[in-house]
């Protein structure tokens, strides 16, 4: 079996970090989470459990840098994504920081985030934010 590098040979680097801003990151992250509570709210309507406690997901934008998502119905609760300098911070209810993440681009030259110093696809860091608000509550 053949494997190829994604490691391109030559890439104008200073040119894509330059177009990496995590104000876009930011909305792209925000769009994708929109998607996710069209889903996961979907799927609570074929939840018996869920429709008795009649759980609902949104999203409030608070200004151009923050916004929150809520858990509406039983056990309410909301989870916080807020840029804050150069990192987008994501806090807990109580406001409660759980977890940072700076942007970068990968050895693979695309813009991603990263969270401990490891790149993260878009999914895993809505997954690391969203995981215990969408399912804790129905443990």
């Amino acid at each position: 079996m053949k494997y190829e590098s994604e490691i391109p040979q030559d890439l104008d680097w200073v040119g894509v970090r330059a177009g990496c801003t995590l104000s876009d990151m930011f909305r792209r992250l925000r769009d994708q989470i929109i998607g996710d509570i069209a889903i996961r709210n979907d799927r609570l309507k074929e939840t018996p459990t869920a429709q008795l406690l009649q759980v609902n997901f949104t999203l409030k934008d608070s200004d151009t840098a923050a916004f929150i998502v809520w858990r509406e119905g039983h056990a309410c609760s909301s989870v916080s994504f807020v840029i804050v300098g150069p990192s987008l911070v994501v806090m807990d209810a109580k406001g409660a920081h759980f977890l940072e993440a700076t942007i970068g681009i990968s050895n693979e030259g695309r813009c991603m985030f990263r969270v401990d110093g490891a790149d993260v696809e878009m999914w895993q860091l809505r997954k690391m934010a969203l995981e215990s608000l969408f399912f804790g509550f129905m443990s």
